[in-house]
């Protein structure tokens, strides 16, 4: 798909995870099960962008996400239904109790870009403003 400048908040608001847990928020070994882990943290990937992926026929099939392997020694190529594993982002940020630093890449990691805020938006949200973010 294009992508704009608000790829940049997604970004950091994975970075942020990162630094927050130490772990990778989205771990994955394919662009499939990359969608399937943030489909499952995230929400599901709205029509619209699947109907405007560039490689969305490689991995869906209406709505529903798979992962195509290539034959090996002669096999048939096997196809995987991936099916999103429901996990909140309260069951991902184990060392913040902060529900505020939760909420707040909660509103940094909208799938739909369009819904998403632009960098000067994410400036504004609460969390940013409020006494535990700002301390010294």
């Amino acid at each position: 798909m294009r992508y704009d400048a608000r790829i940049d908040v997604w970004a950091m608001a994975a970075v942020l995870f990162e630094l927050s847990e130490g772990s990778v928020l989205f771990h994955a070994d394919s662009n499939e099960r990359l969608l399937a882990r943030i489909a499952g943290i995230c929400g599901p990937v709205p029509r619209w962008m699947i109907d405007q992926g560039r490689l969305s026929e490689q991995m869906f099939r209406g709505d529903v996400l798979f992962e195509a392997r290539p034959p090996e020694d002669g096999d048939v190529e096997r196809v995987s239904v991936l099916y999103p594993r429901p996990c909140t982002l309260e069951m991902r940020v184990r060392r913040s109790n902060d529900a505020g630093f939760v909420a707040f890449l909660r509103q940094l990691l909208v799938v739909d870009m369009h819904e998403r805020p632009t960098a000067k938006e994410a400036l504004q949200l609460d969390w940013l403003h409020t006494p535990a973010a700002t301390a010294d």
